[in-house]
């Protein structure tokens, strides 16, 4: 949890010129692997950078969320009520995050990205939450 809250955070410090050729690179990398399977792919890195942008968002925030439910509810199971405290901290990391953009060269805030990163989060919650009511007691049943 405390690495991938350092990734982000790392992610975050990039100015925007290392930013955007990171995103595009991926972008490009991506539109490559989906030409293997569809030659007559037509999409270019103009039209899915800032899809593939939002998603990273959404990943990082998806596997903090499951990461840091997990931290919480090591000895117990994720209640309704460490699940509410897992995301308002995942939204207060998310607003700090868009916060210390504002000092990093050429970024800046944007109230979207906490909605997305929020919602990442809520969605790798939830899902810790349905693997653990999944599995539970499985390793009682022998």
């Amino acid at each position: 949890m405390i690495a991938c809250a350092i990734l982000i955070f790392m992610f975050s410090q990039q100015p925007v010129h290392m930013s955007r050729e990171l995103s595009i690179d991926v972008t490009a990398a991506i539109i490559k692997l989906i030409r293997l399977w569809d030659p007559d792919y037509t999409y270019t890195v103009s039209d899915l950078h800032k899809l593939v942008r939002k998603c990273a968002h959404v990943m990082l925030y998806f596997v903090f969320g499951m990461l840091l439910l997990h931290a919480l509810s090591i000895r117990k199971a994720p209640t309704p009520r460490l699940m509410l405290l897992t995301g308002l901290a995942c939204l207060a990391y998310a607003i700090t995050d868009e916060w210390h953009q504002l000092y990093v060269p050429g970024r800046g805030a944007q109230w979207q990205d906490v909605i997305i990163d929020t919602a990442g989060a809520i969605l790798g919650i939830l899902l810790y939450k349905l693997v653990h009511l999944l599995f539970r007691g499985r390793g009682k049943r022998d």
